[in-house]
């Protein structure tokens, strides 16, 4: 069975390590952004084909320090790129309940306050407002049990990716002796 060469192939850990430091290289020297970077980096571990390598790098110049074609050679072994831990199924169910449990409460000083508009304006207009001052307590100021504040998942998710960006691009400044 004879294979034709195909100039699109499926790449392997080293490759994609390679590309994750040639990226690190750009952020370094202030092509990307830290958003930009995040995303490329994401879609780089990602990746299973040489073009989806690519066509990241398209719009930025090749490092002259290092050929296209060279595997990276990393002297000891690097776990920064793992994908981020998924919150477990409790701790969504804990911001579930602890977010409905704020909602059901501004919502009772709402409806509590318009109520009040029918009895009397003024009392209406004060309730309204103490609605108003208990939704600012409770989703901005975070007041209540700690079990009503539990951290939003997709938070904790954005917050492991950012570290593990901004630690790669540590070992890469550092690499270079920046």
């Amino acid at each position: 069975m004879s294979q034709t060469f195909n100039s699109d192939y499926r790449i392997s850990d080293t490759e994609r390590q390679h590309a994750m430091d040639e990226l690190g290289k750009h952020f370094a020297s202030g092509r990307l952004d830290m958003n930009e970077y995040d995303t490329r980096l994401t879609s780089i571990a990602e990746a299973t084909m040489k073009s989806e390598l690519t066509q990241l790098f398209d719009d930025l110049p090749l490092a002259p320090s290092t050929p296209a074609n060279v595997p990276a050679t990393v002297s000891e072994p690097i776990d920064l790129m793992e994908t981020p831990a998924m919150p477990s199924v409790e701790a969504m169910q804990l911001y579930r309940k602890g977010r409905n449990m704020k909602i059901g409460i501004v919502l009772a000083t709402f409806v509590a306050s318009f109520m009040m508009l029918g009895m009397s304006e003024f009392l209406g207009n004060f309730m309204l407002g103490v609605a108003f001052i208990v939704a600012i307590a409770l989703f901005l100021m975070k007041l209540g049990p700690a079990s009503w504040n539990y951290p939003n998942p997709r938070k904790i998710m954005r917050e492991q990716r950012r570290g593990m960006a901004m630690a790669q691009a540590t070992q890469v400044m550092q690499r270079q002796g920046l």
